[in-house]
């Protein structure tokens, strides 16, 4: 099978170089790739019919005849913030200055089934865990606005609660809990547990699997089969990341959690109880691969004073919006856009 054919063009070399860099490190011996800075070359290039399946051009090379060659989706570097869709369905606008990142994951995304395959065997489905040792620490909170901005980073993602008193959809529109018949198939937890809750998945930009009524105890299931959910769902292939979000507290469930995490994020806050908190979870929980664990100090007080700690480092700080805020506002913080960077 030929490899998609992928054309980077613009007058400024400095630039496109960091977007070639990226393209080459994601998606390396799966495509071919053209760069084309020489404006007079450009435009000899492209006097004579050329197929490619992505073009990326600069605002100042970009001509309407461009649109005459056999050219998939092409992608316009706009020089003011205002991109989308043209009129041409064909023609995506981008803003040039933003993240090198963001580009490559829009054009990736658009491109859809250009890049699918190539990207299919590339990288597992990563579990990226978000948890607290203390409770009210806003992990949830944290985790929904990770899991949407990701999925706006044209990411395919999963969000699955695993507390015993779920509160995520208070942040949703959808607020309904999932059926009997949903719960009796976490109790048989066969090994069709996720192809069989798939129908009750739902989505508001990311993919969730709405709370159940009550407690699994209750329910008469274990939390053995959240395990097995995680496992089948990761094995589908059908997500990029699954974003999990567990309650406070130690022990062998949230270990297990930890162990098939590829990430996790340890949410804690500036106080006293919290730091004391994470410090006793450290005595017990093995954190020292600073590549898997991510400290993050959420509702950061700038004007307090904060308590620092000698046994972890955060990475990241979310300022303190006083609880007031949507999941939208909140994952543009600085904060949380700075722990989504770490990821994507």
């Amino acid at each position: 099978m030929s490899r998609p054919t992928v054309i980077l063009a613009d007058a400024d070399e400095q630039y496109i170089a960091t977007l070639e860099m990226k393209f080459l490190e994601e998606l390396y011996e799966k495509i071919d790739l053209i760069v084309i800075t020489d404006t007079e070359y450009f435009q000899k290039f492209f006097s004579t019919p050329q197929k490619a399946e992505i073009l990326v051009v600069s605002e100042g090379l970009y001509d309407s005849t461009l649109k005459r060659h056999d050219i998939d989706h092409i992608f316009v570097l706009a020089e003011q913030p205002a991109g989308g869709t043209t009129e041409d369905l064909a023609v995506d606008k981008i803003y040039k200055y933003t993240s090198v990142k963001e580009i490559f994951n829009e054009i990736v995304g658009k491109g859809g089934s250009i890049f699918s395959a190539e990207n299919s065997g590339k990288r597992e489905t990563e579990i990226i865990l978000f948890y607290s040792a203390a409770g009210g620490a806003g992990t949830t909170s944290l985790a929904l606005a990770f899991a949407d901005s990701v999925s706006r980073n044209y990411k395919r993602v999963l969000y699955f609660s695993v507390g015993s008193v779920p509160s995520f959809q208070c942040c949703l529109k959808g607020q309904a809990f999932l059926p009997a018949e949903a719960c009796r198939i976490f109790r048989d937890n066969t090994a069709r547990i996720y192809q069989d809750m798939k129908p009750y998945l739902r989505n508001e930009g990311f993919t969730y699997l709405p709370p159940f009524h009550a407690t699994p105890g209750s329910l008469g299931f274990k939390r053995v089969s959240y395990l097995n959910f995680l496992d089948a769902a990761k094995g589908s292939k059908d997500f990029d990341y699954i974003v999990v979000d567990a309650e406070s507290g130690i022990d062998a469930f949230r270990a297990a959690l930890i162990q098939k995490a590829s990430k996790v994020v340890i949410v804690t806050q500036q106080d006293t109880l919290s730091i004391a908190k994470t410090e006793f979870m450290l005595r017990n929980i093995d954190c020292r691969d600073n590549e898997k664990f991510v400290f993050v100090c959420n509702k950061y007080n700038r004007s307090s004073e904060a308590v620092q700690s000698s046994q972890y480092l955060v990475s990241c700080y979310v300022d303190d919006l006083d609880g007031k805020c949507s999941i939208a506002e909140l994952e543009k913080t600085d904060g949380v856009q700075r722990l989504v960077y770490q990821f994507v």
